[in-house]
């Protein structure tokens, strides 16, 4: 499924959407609504690497989704946001698709 989108890219309203559409799709047992404030403390974080700009838009590509999405698969297997956050840093993006259910 996450392969027809390689080149996707959108605002933050439009990662949002696509990350809960894609996690109901693949039946993910986490039930926490994605916020635009979770995301930006993602960010933050440095668990979606680097966003670019546009004006005062950011925008966003199909690495930011897939590890949006990511994420919420590995807190639920009881990673920390510290951990994921190094584990994307080291990992290429083949692995993290890999690791999605």
């Amino acid at each position: 499924m996450l392969e027809k989108l390689k080149d996707w890219r959108g605002n933050l309203e439009t990662l949002i959407e696509r990350a809960e559409q894609i996690s109901s799709e693949l039946e993910l047992r986490d039930t926490t609504e994605i916020s635009v404030r979770m995301v930006r403390d993602y960010i933050q974080r440095g668990i979606l690497g680097d966003v670019d700009r546009s004006g005062r838009e950011l925008e966003f590509n199909y690495l930011h989704l897939l590890k949006l999405i990511l994420s919420r698969v590995l807190l639920h297997d009881g990673w920390s946001l510290k951990k994921i956050g190094e584990y994307f840093e080291l990992t290429d993006t083949k692995d993290l698709e890999d690791l999605i259910p």
